[in-house]
């Protein structure tokens, strides 16, 4: 299966995410913020999806999304973005700077899974 890494600093939240893709028998790395994150991927280039909370401190969704992309060795990783301030006006912007899916917070379990299973099987 795969490896997930899963950036949210909301505790229930990232249980949550945790818990879904767990389920999904794939291996899963949670961490607090988007610097973490960061940290965590450039040293474990095994990584096969993030997902990533919208706004975080230190460093947000949209700008690890934007270093990930500069980085030549991660610049096909899907990245999934869940959000609660994202609305659907904004998918467009959002999905041009990198990000391959968006989901609105509350995450509906079935559509992270059916996100992490397209990502994962390609």
């Amino acid at each position: 299966m795969a490896t997930v890494l899963i950036a949210e600093d909301d505790k229930t939240s990232r249980r949550s995410l945790v818990g879904i893709i767990s389920k999904l028998g794939h291996a899963v790395i949670p961490c607090v913020d988007g610097e973490q994150a960061l940290n965590i991927l450039l040293n474990h280039e095994d990584i096969d999806v993030l997902v990533t909370d919208y706004k975080m401190p230190k460093i947000d969704g949209l700008e690890l999304t934007r270093k990930i992309r500069d980085n030549e060795n991660f610049s096909k990783l899907p990245i999934i973005m869940v959000s609660a301030y994202i609305g659907v006006d904004r998918t467009d912007e959002v999905l041009q700077k990198g990000v391959s899916a968006l989901l609105v917070k509350p995450v509906k379990s079935t559509d992270l899974e059916n996100y992490i299973s397209y990502f994962t099987k390609q």
